[in-house]
């Protein structure tokens, strides 16, 4: 990476500036077209409207172009890397006004306006290294690039990628560093009071409500899932701050306290904007309306008409009578004529058409891939109606489906939890050889586990400490499962043992806690071992979206890419490295606070945790994430499925 006149790796901050020094006089040498010990330095900004990239604020050029027309424009301003001897930073050119506003339009792509910007400044100037840019619009515009070309015919580049909006928004100047990138003990003078300013900027001072305009990176637990506003019932606890239920921090948004519990923060209505900072919010859409549009019609026509349908055709019972009937969702669809709700016109009425159809026409995905709305029969059984149903396949998910990573190499037998024996029942797995040794190719148990033949997918704590708590809850009926698995000469797994188990209760006897389920060996078919996998795939899909997903994806990684904004400049070349793998995250984050893991939400409306989802995550974060245990060999160690000498060995090579 080439930092200023030279590279980062190789250059110090000695030989670093004594390039620069002899290279500025021969970079910057007196323009023909400047006055007398001037030259001229030509570029060009590049810039999004509002207007072009939402049809909401469709009036915004207007407002903009007329008030650019009365004097208040866009202006930049140049900062050499070279310091002002009275000001002792750096230097800094006559401010200039980006001309034509209302007229320039030649689009590098769809959306974007290219304005051509000069400034003209001393000889003695130095190296452009930074600009200031003031936006006297009343709107907020994207700034996408500025360019400059230097005498010599060099180009300096500012990719910027930011939201600016009106200078009345900030508290100090918006500043933007040119893609010569350097350590902070590298960084030249003129620019060292700038770095600095910026990281305050985006630290802000941990106080008041953040604003849309705000560009401030601060940390907060997670005291927003709740709305005891609206029911005690969607109370949610604080995640964070607390030994008992720990969780990483999110983006701070300093809204007010809940008025029914004062360590929740507040929320307005459930589909309030969550504060993060405006550049980390999803790039905006050109068909944004019309998509929120379709998503609306969803809303009002399909969801009430599923709803009276299956309350018609349930004969009151509220459940599918067969697996028959959720593959005729797919095959079939469903008969909604009448069931639409009557002030939707008669000619838009579908007549037999599957709601995954009527989906796909109220939202015209004809622009796009239709398969997102239109749900195709899953491949696994799209050429064997049966295939969910086979061990060989159940294995097979195990390693190539969701989540892989829960497969431990099984070395101790019996296996056995860590949870206190007088709360949750014996310690010791109820599985036991004679159980196994049947299944394990002609091996003894002892044999099975020197040759690592043997790997368990373990459920059993992490859900018992819930269980009671969720079999609570209307509908809910779920085990903590154990499952152990063989790995055949074929070189497949195959599951040999699934254990079940609940927690004590006062008419519970503590030896009929857990039951050991075994795969039939005639060949005949035992439905108790097929619910049993059941049951382990519903632990695996709610343990692979809440903590392997949601947990260990997304919300560890917020904090990472907060920290990054607060303590790595825009000039560091790590910030660079960073940045495009923390992209949307905070977005995908906000958005799944207020419609996917709050009280009441997606997660809650269809995992068994029901409404201790979030907590079971804290649990989990809580007894099993560790920082040095998160990247490549430490995970792979930790499985225990791989030699580890072997492994450290080519890792280290």
């Amino acid at each position: 990476m080439q930092g200023f006149g030279g590279s980062l790796l190789t250059n110090g901050a000695g030989n670093l500036f004594g390039q620069l020094g002899g290279a500025v006089s021969n970079v910057l040498a007196p323009s023909s077209s400047a006055p007398g010990g001037s030259i001229q330095i030509k570029g060009s900004i590049i810039v999004q409207k509002t207007n072009l990239l939402d049809v909401v604020n469709a009036g915004a050029s207007l407002v903009d172009n007329t008030a650019d027309l009365v004097g208040q424009k866009v202006n930049l301003q140049l900062v050499s890397i070279e310091t002002d001897p009275v000001t002792n930073t750096g230097k800094r050119s006559q401010e200039i006004a980006v001309e034509n506003w209302f007229l320039a339009f030649d689009g590098i792509t769809v959306g974007d306006i290219t304005y051509a910007i000069s400034f003209t400044v001393d000889k003695d100037f130095g190296v452009p290294g930074a600009f200031i840019i003031r936006n006297n619009h009343v709107n907020e515009f994207y700034l996408k690039s500025v360019s400059l070309a230097l005498p010599d015919q060099s180009t300096i580049n500012f990719i910027c990628d930011s939201w600016v909006y009106n200078v009345s928004k900030y508290t100090s100047d918006r500043i933007f560093f040119s893609n010569r990138h350097c350590l902070p003990v590298d960084t030249p003078q003129g620019l060292l009071t700038l770095r600095q300013q910026e990281l305050i900027n985006l630290r802000g001072d941990g106080t008041g409500e953040r604003q849309e305009w705000d560009r401030i990176y601060d940390y907060a637990t997670y005291n927003d899932l709740g709305f005891p506003d609206f029911s005690k019932a969607l109370s949610r606890p604080s995640l964070g701050g607390s030994n008992e239920l720990p969780y990483p921090r999110r983006c701070r948004t300093g809204r007010k306290p809940s008025a029914a519990d004062p360590n929740s923060e507040s929320l307005t209505f459930i589909l309030e904007n969550i504060y993060i900072p405006r550049d980390e919010r999803f790039s905006v859409v050109k068909n944004s309306d019309f998509v929120g549009d379709g998503l609306k019609a969803i809303v009002h026509t399909l969801i009430p008409a599923l709803e009276s349908f299956f309350q018609y055709m349930s004969n009151n019972h509220d459940q599918f009578e067969s697996l028959k009937e959720v593959k005729n969702l797919y095959d079939q669809g469903i008969n909604l004529t009448g069931f639409l709700p009557i002030s939707l016109p008669k000619a838009e009425q579908p007549f037999l058409l599957s709601p995954f159809e009527l989906i796909n026409q109220l939202t015209d995905t004809t622009g796009g891939d239709p398969s997102l709305l239109r749900y195709p029969v899953p491949q696994v059984i799209a050429n064997d109606e049966l295939a969910w149903i086979s061990d060989k396949e159940f294995a097979r998910q195990v390693l190539a489906g969701l989540n892989p990573l829960t497969v431990q190499s099984l070395k101790v037998f019996p296996p056995t939890s860590a949870l206190d024996p007088a709360t949750y029942g014996p310690q010791r797995s109820a599985i036991t050889a004679s159980q196994l040794e049947p299944q394990l190719e002609g091996l003894n148990l002892q044999q099975a586990l020197d040759q690592d033949k043997l790997f368990i997918v373990d459920y059993r704590d992490l859900y018992l400490l819930y269980l009671t708590k969720i079999n609570a809850q209307s509908g809910a009926k779920a085990y903590a499962s154990r499952t152990i698995f063989f790995l055949t000469a074929e070189g497949i797994l195959r599951p040999v043992a699934i254990e079940l188990t609940l927690p004590p209760s006062d008419s519970t006897a503590a030896s009929s806690l857990s039951r050991v389920f075994t795969p039939p060996l005639s060949g005949s078919k035992d439905w108790l071992w097929e619910l049993a996998k059941v049951h382990v795939a519903t632990n695996d899909s709610g343990y692979h979206q809440l903590i392997s997903h949601w947990l260990t994806t997304h919300a560890v990684i917020e904090p990472f890419v907060i920290a990054t904004h607060r303590q790595l400049s825009a000039l560091h070349p790590l910030n660079v490295f960073l940045l495009p793998h923390f992209k949307n995250t905070m977005a995908i984050n906000s958005s799944a606070r207020k419609l996917l893991i709050n009280a009441g939400g997606i997660i809650e409306n269809t995992f068994v945790t029901g409404g201790y989802s979030m907590e079971i995550t804290s649990v989990a974060y809580r007894e099993s994430w560790r920082f040095d245990q998160q990247g490549l060999p430490g995970d792979l160690i930790s499985s225990g499925g791989f030699d580890c000498k072997i492994w450290v060995t080519i890792v280290d090579c």
